[in-house]
C-alpha cells in the first residue's frame, strides 16, 4: 500500500528522495534542508520524521514531549504442524500471534524507553517461550527480532499543524501506533492548512501550542 501511495504521488508530479537530513534552516521566506547528498530549497517544509522529529526542530527552539513507544516482533517458519489461518490473541500474556507473508509473527506489548536505547528482547523471549507451548515454532526467520519505535505524545494525540514560531514550518508527527492508518488524512489536513483551505476536521486538538513550552 505504501508503494501504491508513493507511485500515485509520483504520477501527480511528486519526487521522492532518500536522504539523511542533517539540518533544516530558515532561508528568507522559505527553508533549506541540508542532507547527506546536497542542499534543497523550498517555500514550505513539513516535519514528519516520527520519533526523530524533535531532533530536527530542537535547534529551531522547539522541545516537544515526544517519546518513543517501542515494539518488537519475530517471525517463525510455517510448517504443516503449525499452520494457522487467523491471528491468536493471548490477553493474559500480552501478545498476538498471526500468519504473515514472512511467517508466523509473534508481537509484544509496548516498551517505554529512549530512542537510542539498546534492544531489550526480554519481553519477546518470554512470550515466544509461551507461544511455543501453543504451536511448534522451531525455526525463526530473522537472525534477530525486529524492533521499532512509535512516536507518542503524553496525551496520545498527534501534533498536526503550524509550528508556531516560524512561518511555513508545519508539523505532522506523534501518531503512536496509528501512523500508517492516519498518514493519508494527516497529509490531506496539512495540504489544506498550507493552502489556507477549510480543514476536513477540527485540528485545534492537535495544535503544537497545546504544550507549555511552545508559545
Amino acid at each position: 500500500m505504501v508503494k501504491a501511495y508513493a507511485k500515485s504521488f509520483q504520477n501527480m508530479g511528486g519526487e521522492i528522495r532518500d536522504s539523511d537530513v542533517k539540518k533544516i534552516l530558515p532561508d528568507g521566506d522559505g527553508w533549506q534542508i541540508i542532507t547527506d547528498d546536497g542542499i534543497f530549497y523550498c517555500n514550505h517544509i513539513v516535519v514528519a520524521a516520527g520519533p526523530w522529529s524533535n531532533q530536527l526542530i530542537k535547534p529551531l527552539g522547539y522541545d516537544f514531549p515526544l517519546f518513543p513507544m517501542r515494539g518488537y516482533h519475530q517471525h517463525f517458519k510455517v510448517q504443516n504442524e503449525n499452520t494457522i489461518n487467523h491471528s491468536l490473541v493471548e490477553v493474559d500474556k500480552g501478545f498476538v500471534m498471526g500468519p504473515m507473508q514472512q511467517g508466523i509473527r509473534i508481537t509484544t506489548g509496548a516498551e517505554m524507553t529512549l530512542i537510542d536505547a539498546k534492544k531489550n528482547v526480554g519481553q519477546l523471549s518470554d512470550v515466544v517461550a509461551f507461544a511455543k507451548k501453543i504451536l511448534p515454532l522451531n525455526n525463526s526467520v530473522e537472525n534477530e527480532p525486529w524492533c521499532g519505535s512509535r512516536p507518542c505524545m503524553p496525551d496520545m494525540k498527534p501534533v498536526i499543524g503550524a509550528a508556531g514560531k516560524h512561518a511555513n514550518l508545519w508539523l505532522a508527527f506523534g501518531h503512536g501506533h496509528q501512523g500508517f492508518t492516519l498518514g493519508p488524512i494527516t497529509g490531506r489536513i496539512i495540504e489544506e492548512l498550507i493552502h489556507n483551505k477549510p480543514t476536513i476536521v477540527d485540528v485545534s486538538p492537535f495544535n503544537a501550542q497545546r504544550f507549555s513550552k511552545i508559545e
